[in-house]
């Protein structure tokens, strides 16, 4: 169970990678790149983080910018993957915050007529990692319970 887990983990991490760039755009150090932001990957596509501001807007009553919300989504994936890697204080509500970030990103590409094999791809990834997370002390805890019980047991003569 080690090595699949690590194998999802490695792929679940690939997609909030994409946070590095979309950190760069929201600071206005970069330009974000078509494919990241554009329906269809195209530069005449439309660009869904403009909708994604325009949406949260409407539902806070407060205005927020195209750069906000890629700053916002930025942030969200980097301390997942930051956690998931580094401090692994919290790595399965990562994940289920990675859940719920990559099930939004599903819905707006239905609403907005993208495809959806990427955000299904990364949503099956995330619980498969989520699911093959080990228990607290993992394959460690064992060996050493294991050990401990035969120091406590009388030898057989």
């Amino acid at each position: 169970m080690g090595l699949l887990h690590l194998f999802f983990k490695v792929l679940a991490t690939l997609s909030p990678l994409t946070g590095l760039v979309m950190l760069g755009a929201g600071l206005g150090l970069m330009a974000l790149p078509a494919e990241l932001s554009n329906v269809g990957g195209s530069p005449d596509g439309a660009n869904k983080f403009a909708w994604f501001a325009a949406e949260a807007s409407a539902a806070t009553g407060r205005a927020i910018t195209e750069q906000q919300g890629i700053l916002f989504i930025a942030a969200c994936k980097l301390a997942a993957v930051f956690d998931l890697w580094v401090t692994k204080l919290v790595p399965r509500l990562a994940l289920v915050c990675l859940c719920i970030l990559v099930t939004g990103a599903l819905y707006s590409h239905v609403l907005l007529g993208d495809d959806v094999f990427g955000p299904l791809a990364v949503l099956l990834i995330n619980l498969v990692t989520l699911l093959t997370w080990p228990k607290k002390g993992g394959a460690k805890s064992a060996v050493k319970a294991g050990k401990a019980a035969k120091k406590k047991s009388p030898k057989a003569s």
